[in-house]
């Protein structure tokens, strides 16, 4: 999550969420190996600019998303 955020501080063009994660994957092999893995940088993600820096808190839709994606999120890691 740091690698994603130091590119977003320093303005580094930011490609996808795909592209970005290959690339972390090519300089720290074996990182992000599964699924839940996956889906937890797009959580830890999402609350940073979402809860943190209130970015789409602004909007309804967008306040519905978040919340499905985290209980979505929830129900899918429940063990």
């Amino acid at each position: 999550m740091e690698f994603i955020i130091e590119r977003l501080q320093t303005a580094t063009a930011c490609e996808s969420m795909d592209q970005i994660l290959k690339e972390l994957r090519n300089q720290r092999p074996f990182s992000i190996q599964n699924d839940l893995q996956y889906l937890y940088v797009h959580r830890i993600m999402l609350f940073y600019f979402f809860e943190k820096h209130k970015i789409g808190a602004d909007t309804d839709e967008m306040i519905v998303k978040y919340k499905r994606f985290i209980d979505e999120y929830n129900n899918a890691t429940k063990i």
